[in-house]
């Protein structure tokens, strides 16, 4: 690719586009009530199975906003869980901060440019320079924790500049803006720099600049010896008890992961962002654009936000986790949509609450399909995901030119599902050295099709996915003579999406998305309708991990037996997934059948020849003393 095609790609991922007009909340009203009796439905049963102690969730969509909270905020005292609950945020704290950093520099406080020492005098020059746009996206090549088993249980109340000192010392881990180097200690000198070019405390800046102004009243620093209101007890699992989690001060990682707030304050952020109360539009799609190193590869974390695409959509999240605490939120900026969850227990997966509303809410479906092919299937998904989701967050197509967008389906057309870096070929696709024609590619799609069919229909195939994506746009080049040849996909591609059209139509359907929605404790129900419907197609939706899930919960149920039955239709079901067959070398592991287990362990080796669990099993049942031996050996069988 041209030179050219590489700038007009970085002049548009910095350009912004019109998201949404202001809008307020308003009251509950009764839109949504099915999809709402679902979510509560989940939570609740949920919650029980996982004995978890709280959830508290808020989500809004346009103008309608719904909050609610589970369980108990303490259990030693049966206090409920209530929208007013004060969670332990932290990593969340990091897309925060870096709202108050584009918020100066917005003011004309500071520059993305400057070098940290400008405002932190104090942190001593290390062998490159590092600036605070180094620092907003994880390249600035400072360390994380280096010795979590001492830096993590921090006791005692640390001011900034004892916070800084933790760290500032230690040598760079690499130059900057050559690596992803994910940091809690890079936002915590953010949050300096927000002190040194604000003259305030990080706390007082960010109350009067960014959380008061945009509803965020609940919200504060977690500092231990405050009195907080509303305050949630934090909760650890041992031995499968839930117990009290240990006493950290968090002011170490003030910035970085210090502050406490609720789910309601955290939709409050989002609102008013989208009401660009405290950023204009402009800066902040300069903070969900995702970070770029110096070779051209796509980092997917902007500053301070995790950039994503869900289906056709693009969106931006943080999740955190520490003691006492698992949180999410999920934001798609181009929809008006937000939701974020917060759990008083750390170690608990709280994105699946988030991403099960924004499938029911938003229609935007976090699944993959079961094929005849998963690299072909990438090829599809990569170019629908990254054209479709940039198009809606652009508005624009990204080839620079006629030759520019031929070359680009020249590349996907020569990539070969057979090849031995398939999928390392198909992701460099989507990224800046090569020219990304897999953008282009599908920016173009979806120009070509809302051109044709309209803003609605392309709407529509955001939420259907990759396959009816491509079937749209090959039968709208087949009827469309001004589409060139060199627009076009292969034939041998065509009738393989053809093929897959009509089994996915069958498929996916509307019955088949509420197997999504089912708690896994009423999951068996649905296990032979879904065998039923699925059988004999050659695409399908992957519900793997609710199988899977499934069988856990029989087998903590004393029901082993029936676990495995269900574990063996998922592998006759879903073939591809090695995770399954580690699965069922667990189960006949605790039947005590050892020639069963190796069997399922070495066909997981075979789907992924490095997946450590099955590894590890074999190494243990086959007496092998040296675990590099065993890698080393799956891996050339897994070859043959």
């Amino acid at each position: 690719m041209r030179m050219s095609a590489l700038k007009t790609i970085l002049l548009i991922l910095v350009l912004s586009i019109c998201i949404s007009p202001s809008f307020g909340f308003v009251p509950q009203d009764d839109r949504y009530t099915d999809e709402i009796e679902m979510i509560e439905d989940f939570v609740q049963k949920e919650l029980e199975r996982l004995k978890l102690p709280s959830l508290s969730i808020a989500f809004y969509k346009d103008d309608f906003f719904w909050k609610k909270s589970f369980g108990y905020a303490d259990l030693e005292n049966k206090i409920p869980a209530n929208p007013d609950t004060r969670y332990r945020l932290a990593s969340i704290s990091k897309p925060i901060t870096a709202v108050g950093i584009l918020r100066l520099m917005q003011e004309g406080k500071l520059n993305l440019n400057d070098e940290v020492q400008k405002y932190v005098p104090y942190f001593p020059r290390k062998r490159w320079p590092v600036t605070i746009r180094h620092l907003l996206g994880h390249l600035s090549g400072i360390s994380h924790y280096r010795n979590y088993d001492e830096e993590g249980h921090f006791t005692k109340h640390f001011t900034t500049k004892e916070s800084i000192g933790v760290f500032k010392d230690w040598n760079l881990e690499s130059e900057p803006g050559t690596k992803y180097n994910y940091t809690t200690y890079g936002f915590n000198l953010l949050g300096a720099v927000i002190e040194g070019a604000s003259g305030k405390p990080y706390a007082e800046y960010m109350r009067e600049n960014i959380w008061k102004p945009i509803g965020m009243n609940n919200t504060t620093m977690d500092i231990a010896s405050d009195l907080i209101k509303n305050r949630a007890s934090g909760y650890q699992r041992i031995d499968g008890e839930v117990k009290n989690c240990e006493f950290v001060d968090i002011s170490s990682r003030f910035a970085g992961g210090g502050i406490r707030s609720t789910a309601v304050d955290l939709i409050n952020l989002s609102k008013g962002l989208d009401q660009d109360k405290v950023l204009s539009r402009e800066n902040q799609m300069l903070m969900y654009t995702s970070m770029v190193t110096r070779k051209s590869r796509v980092t997917e974390y902007g500053m301070g936000w995790g950039v994503d695409f869900i289906q056709g959509f693009w969106n931006v999240s943080h999740g955190g986790g520490q003691q006492g605490t698992s949180t999410h939120l999920l934001r798609f900026p181009g929809e008006k949509f937000a939701v974020a969850v917060m759990c008083n227990e750390q170690g608990q997966n709280t994105s699946r609450y988030a991403y099960l509303i924004s499938a029911l809410i938003l229609g935007a479906y976090p699944y993959r399909m079961e094929t005849p092919s998963q690299d072909n299937l990438w090829r599809l998904r990569l170019t629908f995901l990254v054209g479709s989701g940039y198009h809606s967050k652009f508005g624009t197509t990204f080839a620079a030119d006629a030759e520019d967008l031929k070359e680009s389906f020249a590349y996907f057309n020569k990539l070969d599902p057979k090849a031995k870096n398939i999928r390392q070929q198909i992701n460099d696709g989507a990224n800046l050295f090569t020219g990304a024609p897999l953008i282009k590619i599908g920016t173009y799609m979806a120009e070509k099709i809302k051109e044709r069919h309209g803003e609605s229909k392309l709407d529509e195939l955001r939420r259907n996915g990759s396959i009816p994506y491509f079937k749209t746009y090959i039968d709208l080049y087949k009827r469309d003579d001004s589409i060139p040849r060199e627009y076009k996909f292969t034939e041998d591609f065509e009738r393989m999406v053809e093929e897959w059209h009509r089994s996915y139509q069958k498929t996916w359907t509307e019955e088949t998305r509420k197997y999504f929605h089912i708690p896994i404790v009423d999951f068996g129900k649905y296990i032979d309708p879904i065998k039923d419907k699925f059988k004999g197609e050659t695409v399908y939706p992957r519900l793997n991990t609710h199988f899977n899930a499934y069988a856990y919960y029989l087998k903590e149920e004393k029901k082993l037996d029936e676990g495995l039955s269900v574990l063996l239709d998922a592998v006759e079901l879903f073939p591809s997934d090695a995770n399954l067959f580690d699965s069922v070398g667990e189960f006949y592991l605790a039947k005590e059948n050892k020639t069963k287990a190796i069997e399922n362990y070495k066909k997981a080796l075979e789907v992924n020849p490095n997946l450590r669990s099955s590894i590890q099993a074999l190494a243990k049942l086959e007496g092998h003393r040296s675990l590099d031996y065993l890698i080393k050996h799956t891996r050339v069988k897994s070859k043959k």
